[in-house]
């Protein structure tokens, strides 16, 4: 790569070559040959792979053996100063730089926001500020229905009317889009005939941050950009059987349920390759930009799948865990996604409760996972009928839980596999050099060179 070019880094969340190859006919864009490229690329996270650990290895350049990032909420403060993300890098050699959603961008400090030419932080975020701040309304509106869809839609569900009318207001002075407010009351209206649809609000939801993106982008056009979306994950996770039966030896569910699904996961790609037909159609009108797309890594069939109608929800974080440490603990809830739960507490408290974890057992899977001083993730899942601890003789039920339905009966029917895709389109694209590749594979902690290399 031997000119610069500015960068729209478009993260799409573990899609991997198979799922762009089966929707190439919603893309539009007419190019040469030379004018874009696949290219594979491979996770060398040694750890459990999930998109919060394998972002941090393509924003930061190195893998978890140094970044450590194992969990949404974990404090990165520290590792920000040792390992800086490619956006506070390249913005303080002086580039203008946008961030819209991607992992752990809400550990940027608040003030430095204006410095951005816009600064929409992950929907983990623990507070909704952000740039500009006539987005606010709809960032506060996406982190309320990001929690409170975690693992299910849930039908009967209407956000808060102040809080709803406050994002209505910000979505129309900041980015609207009539083809987007269509999309919303046509979903609203497939739902009353079909109620099984209300999972598609997912892309819904996509679709009206991809708007802010765009609009965001075109007014500002930066040197790079950021803009992250997961849409099309969960739709994989979920219904990879009913899309493709034959990966799996013994079909699960059966036919009526895969003909309900089927087109889940080609009606999340069908609102992403919008995206990506208004990101090319930019490009060629702005040649001095290239489009990047990357997943981070892939997803495949699973052949541990195990449909479930149910789940516990911790609903309060704080009960629960006194019922574990047995006394009363002060503790902040940290964001987070099922079935990963973060808290932010003082270090004794953090001693207590890694400590209570060592001595209990429990017929629910829970498992501490990460911690530093000041904060702590932990993993728990069950669709058992009661919930239970034992610690020492004594048996203790659980308390701060929640049962909850899962309406279309799935859980990860596929899951994540290091293998991902790298995606470039421009005008006149050089290559990248031989050198950043291992085995045909382009390594994802190298990306981050990558970038920096292109800018200098």
């Amino acid at each position: 790569m031997n000119k610069k070019k500015k960068i729209i880094f478009f993260e799409l969340n573990e899609v991997p070559l198979r799922i762009f190859e089966d929707s190439f006919n919603y893309l539009n864009y007419k190019t040469k040959k030379q004018d874009y490229e696949f290219i594979p690329t491979f996770s060398h996270d040694e750890c459990h792979l999930s998109p919060w650990t394998t972002w941090a290895t393509v924003h930061r350049g190195v893998t978890y053996e140094k970044h450590k990032i194992g969990d949404l909420g974990q404090n990165c403060k520290d590792i920000d100063k040792q390992y800086p993300p490619i956006w506070s890098l390249l913005l303080n050699q002086g580039l203008r730089v946008g961030v819209f959603g991607s992992l752990h961008s809400s550990q940027t400090p608040v003030e430095t926001y204006k410095k951005y030419s816009f600064y929409i932080p992950d929907v983990f975020s623990a507070h909704p500020q952000c740039n500009p701040k006539r987005y606010l309304g709809v960032q506060s509106l996406n982190l309320f229905l990001s929690r409170r869809s975690a693992r299910i839609v849930e039908s009967r569900f209407f956000p808060p009317i102040k809080r709803l009318f406050g994002a209505m207001y910000s979505y129309t002075i900041s980015s609207f889009s009539i083809s987007t407010v269509y999309r919303i009351f046509y979903q609203l209206v497939n739902e009353k005939l079909y109620p099984w649809k209300n999972i598609r609000r997912r892309i819904i939801q996509s679709d009206i941050l991809f708007d802010g993106f765009f609009t965001l982008l075109k007014k500002t056009k930066p040197d790079f950009c950021t803009f992250f979306t997961n849409h099309v994950a969960s739709s994989m996770h979920r219904f990879w059987e009913a899309t493709y039966p034959e990966d799996y030896k013994t079909i699960i569910h059966d036919q009526i349920w895969i003909d309900r699904y089927k087109k889940e996961i080609p009606k999340a790609m069908e609102s992403t390759c919008n995206y990506i037909n208004k990101l090319t159609d930019f490009v060629n009108k702005n040649p001095e930009y290239e489009l990047w797309i990357l997943s981070s890594m892939g997803q495949e069939a699973s052949g541990k799948y195990k449909p479930q109608k149910q789940f516990w929800l911790i609903t309060n974080l704080k009960k629960f865990l006194q019922n574990i440490v047995g006394e009363e603990i002060f503790i902040k809830d940290a964001p987070s996604m099922i079935p990963l739960y973060s808290v932010q507490t003082d270090e004794e408290t953090v001693k207590k409760i890694e400590k209570s974890f060592s001595q209990i057992s429990s017929n629910a899977n829970l498992k501490l996972r990460t911690k530093t001083k000041d904060t702590l993730s932990f993993y728990f899942y069950s669709n058992e009928t009661n919930i239970f601890i034992k610690k020492g003789e004594e048996f203790k039920n659980l308390d701060g839980l929640s049962l909850k339905q899962i309406d279309e009966n799935t859980s990860s029917s596929a899951y994540h596999v290091p293998e991902g895709t790298f995606f470039r389109y421009g005008k006149n694209l050089s290559k990248i050099n031989k050198k950043y590749f291992f085995n045909g594979f382009l390594p994802t902690d190298r990306i981050k060179n990558i970038i920096i290399k292109n800018f200098k």
